[in-house]
Protein backbone atom coordinates (compact mmCIF):
# COMPACT_ATOMS: atom_id res chain seq x y z
CA UNK A 1 0.00 0.00 0.00
CA UNK A 2 2.85 2.21 0.89
CA UNK A 3 4.22 1.75 -2.47
CA UNK A 4 0.84 2.71 -4.56
CA UNK A 5 0.68 5.98 -2.63
CA UNK A 6 4.49 7.31 -3.08
CA UNK A 7 4.19 5.95 -6.51
CA UNK A 8 0.56 7.23 -7.51
CA UNK A 9 -0.81 2.89 -8.96
CA UNK A 10 0.95 -0.40 -8.93
CA UNK A 11 2.85 -1.76 -12.20
CA UNK A 12 -0.37 -4.36 -11.72
CA UNK A 13 -3.03 -2.01 -11.53
CA UNK A 14 -3.94 -2.17 -15.70
CA UNK A 15 -4.97 -6.16 -15.05
CA UNK A 16 -8.61 -6.75 -13.99
CA UNK A 17 -8.87 -7.62 -10.50
CA UNK A 18 -10.47 -10.77 -11.54
CA UNK A 19 -7.16 -12.31 -13.38
CA UNK A 20 -5.21 -13.26 -10.14
CA UNK A 21 -3.00 -15.22 -11.93
CA UNK A 22 -1.86 -12.99 -13.83
CA UNK A 23 -1.73 -10.42 -11.37
CA UNK A 24 0.36 -12.92 -9.30
CA UNK A 25 3.16 -13.50 -12.83
CA UNK A 26 3.37 -10.03 -12.85
CA UNK A 27 3.96 -9.79 -9.05
CA UNK A 28 6.86 -12.47 -8.88
CA UNK A 29 8.31 -11.31 -12.49
CA UNK A 30 8.82 -7.65 -10.64
CA UNK A 31 10.05 -8.74 -7.70
CA UNK A 32 12.57 -11.08 -9.41
CA UNK A 33 14.00 -8.79 -12.48
CA UNK A 34 12.16 -4.80 -12.22
CA UNK A 35 12.02 -4.13 -8.96
CA UNK A 36 12.88 -0.25 -10.08
CA UNK A 37 8.97 -0.91 -11.75
CA UNK A 38 7.41 -1.24 -8.44
CA UNK A 39 9.65 0.95 -6.57
CA UNK A 40 9.57 3.85 -8.22
CA UNK A 41 9.99 6.83 -6.15
CA UNK A 42 10.35 4.48 -3.19
CA UNK A 43 13.47 5.72 -0.32
CA UNK A 44 16.31 3.46 -0.92
CA UNK A 45 15.39 1.76 2.47
CA UNK A 46 11.81 0.14 0.75
CA UNK A 47 14.21 -2.36 -1.45
CA UNK A 48 15.86 -3.49 1.98
CA UNK A 49 11.93 -3.88 3.52
CA UNK A 50 11.33 -6.34 0.13
CA UNK A 51 13.93 -8.10 0.84
CA UNK A 52 13.54 -8.96 4.23
CA UNK A 53 9.56 -9.89 3.26
CA UNK A 54 10.58 -11.98 0.06
CA UNK A 55 13.43 -13.95 2.53
CA UNK A 56 10.12 -15.31 4.77
CA UNK A 57 8.16 -18.01 4.33
CA UNK A 58 4.57 -17.35 3.68
CA UNK A 59 4.45 -18.42 7.38
CA UNK A 60 6.83 -16.99 8.57
CA UNK A 61 6.48 -13.81 10.86
CA UNK A 62 8.96 -10.81 9.05
CA UNK A 63 11.68 -9.46 11.08
CA UNK A 64 9.79 -6.21 12.49
CA UNK A 65 12.38 -4.88 14.41
CA UNK A 66 14.47 -4.69 11.39
CA UNK A 67 11.62 -3.22 9.38
CA UNK A 68 11.22 -0.69 11.72
CA UNK A 69 14.85 0.22 12.58
CA UNK A 70 14.81 0.92 8.26
CA UNK A 71 11.78 2.77 8.61
CA UNK A 72 13.52 5.34 11.51
CA UNK A 73 16.59 5.65 9.16
CA UNK A 74 14.80 6.58 6.48
CA UNK A 75 12.63 9.37 8.66
CA UNK A 76 15.95 10.06 9.99
CA UNK A 77 17.47 10.46 6.52
CA UNK A 78 14.58 12.75 5.26
CA UNK A 79 14.00 15.03 8.59
CA UNK A 80 10.64 13.15 9.32
CA UNK A 81 9.43 12.59 12.62
CA UNK A 82 6.81 10.36 14.41
CA UNK A 83 5.14 13.93 15.52
CA UNK A 84 4.85 15.72 12.41
CA UNK A 85 1.19 15.66 10.96
CA UNK A 86 0.19 13.47 7.96
CA UNK A 87 0.04 15.13 4.72
CA UNK A 88 -3.73 14.28 4.12
CA UNK A 89 -3.90 16.16 7.85
CA UNK A 90 -1.93 19.47 6.34
CA UNK A 91 -4.41 19.06 3.04
CA UNK A 92 -7.45 19.32 4.92
CA UNK A 93 -6.04 22.21 6.79
CA UNK A 94 -5.48 24.48 4.35
CA UNK A 95 -9.08 23.11 2.59
CA UNK A 96 -11.04 24.00 5.83
CA UNK A 97 -9.68 27.70 5.67
CA UNK A 98 -11.24 30.80 4.35
CA UNK A 99 -9.87 31.48 0.71
CA UNK A 100 -7.68 34.47 1.92
CA UNK A 101 -6.14 32.50 4.92
CA UNK A 102 -5.73 29.29 2.58
CA UNK A 103 -3.27 31.68 -0.57
CA UNK A 104 0.28 31.94 -0.35
CA UNK A 105 0.17 35.61 -1.33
Amino acid sequence: MTIEFINGKLPWSEISKYERDEIAKKKQSLRKSEREAILGECPDGWSDILDIIDSCGFEAAPEYDTISSIVDKVMDANSITYEMPYDWQTINELCEREPSQASPH
